[in-house]
């Protein structure tokens, strides 16, 4: 297969990708743990992404 064939996701599919990865992730630890008891850090790292990158997705715990 030639380079020209392999097609990269679109930045726009990577960020929906990605932000789905962090609401599920939250909807879990929100469920466990409860929305006070869950910081935005242990949603970063329970979705393997750093807290700045959580942080261009969402700005709050009331936005996810």
């Amino acid at each position: 297969m030639a380079n020209s064939e392999i097609q990269k996701p679109s930045p726009k599919k990577i960020r929906q990708e990605r932000e789905k990865k962090v609401l599920d992730c939250a909807f879990t630890l929100f469920s466990k743990n409860g929305i006070d008891n869950t910081s935005m850090t242990d949603i970063a790292k329970h979705a393997n992404i750093g807290v700045a990158s959580l942080y261009r997705y969402f700005n709050t715990k009331e936005q996810i």
